[in-house]
């Protein structure tokens, strides 16, 4: 079939099922995908905010409209970045708007790394 399946896979600090739910929703998906793209696996959140609205509409950051930019911001600030938060996949410091990458991340790494291909 041309899908390269590891033979297994053994998060270390994750569940399974945590691992797994945490990558099931595009949006989260993507926040760990520009992450990723950093030097320092951080970013702000409005620069993530801007990265996300442009890349799903593939358009520059400027040309995105600001109640798609609130729009994303309310569903990082109330879903998506307190639940990697809470599994300690990112630090989320909301007063210093920072997001950033912990070693947690690398248990989600081969998960992203087969959706990233299929999708």
């Amino acid at each position: 079939m041309g899908v390269d399946v590891p033979e297994s896979w053994e998060p270390d600090d994750l569940s399974k099922d945590d691992a797994l739910s945490l990558v099931s929703r595009a949006q989260r998906r993507n926040v760990l995908y520009a992450l990723l793209e950093t030097d320092d696996g951080a970013l702000t959140r409005p620069q993530l905010v801007a990265i996300l609205a442009a890349g799903r509409r593939e358009k520059p950051p400027e040309d995105v409209d600001e109640e798609v930019r609130r729009t994303i911001a309310k569903s990082l600030d109330h879903t998506h970045l307190p639940k990697l938060a809470d599994h300690d996949v990112v630090v989320y410091d909301r007063e210093a708007d920072h997001v950033e990458l912990t070693a947690t991340a690398t248990d989600v790494l081969p998960l992203l790394q087969y959706v990233s291909d299929s999708e």
